[in-house]
């Protein structure tokens, strides 16, 4: 206290603004971080609301077969039609994979379709096919992080999709979000954020 006193009112002036300054900059950090982590909770959490969504459409057509008015192949297709044109967010898709893993519907990439899917791994090496079957036997539904490319596009980005099992067909059926979408606006909001401290 008496070296606060020993000082010029001017520097203990400059001191409180930096102080000030300081506290500001840390909150707008803190901030920025909650933020970052929300987005990703809410892309995410979308993506789970869409997925149990989408699954209502199996669920449909597998109570036409019990009662009668579709054979199960003719119930399968049905759904696979419909699911194959979804859409969201513009150009966010569904697929669906079974248990062994085998593709049974990719509207991006249908060249993947009936396609053993054990083999296929990420960049990183995560056999991602994989792990949406072990997920879907352990837990039943649940996210995943790994790499993939966008439509119309070669090279894989980071991506965070979340997949549900529908135990009647064996069916794994999942949608996903690309991180850098989320990325993007998370920067665009970061410079809008620095461009008002800057202003403060």
């Amino acid at each position: 206290m008496n070296m606060l006193r020993n000082l010029a009112i001017s520097r203990r002036l400059w001191m409180i603004l930096a102080i000030a300054l300081s506290l500001l900059i840390l909150a707008a950090v803190l901030l920025l971080r909650q933020t970052h982590e929300q987005m990703y909770a809410g892309k995410s959490e979308k993506t789970r609301h869409v997925v149990e969504t989408a699954l209502g459409i199996l669920q449909h057509y597998q109570k036409l077969e019990l009662a009668g008015t579709l054979d199960r192949s003719q119930a399968q297709q049905a759904a696979m039609d419909m699911v194959r044109d979804l859409r969201y967010a513009g150009q966010e898709y569904f697929w669906i994979n079974d248990l062994q893993p085998r593709m049974v519907m990719h509207p991006a990439n249908p060249k993947l379709d009936g396609q053993d899917l054990s083999g296929i791994k990420d960049p990183t090496g995560k056999p991602l096919f994989n792990e949406f079957v072990r997920i879907a036997r352990s837990q039943g539904a649940g996210s995943v992080n790994y790499y993939w490319p966008k439509p119309g596009a070669s090279e894989p980005v980071a991506k965070v999709s979340y997949i549900q099992l529908f135990e009647p067909w064996g069916w794994i059926i999942g949608s996903g979000v690309y991180v850098d979408d989320v990325e993007a606006e998370f920067s665009s909001l970061a410079l809008r954020a620095s461009f008002m401290l800057l202003l403060v």
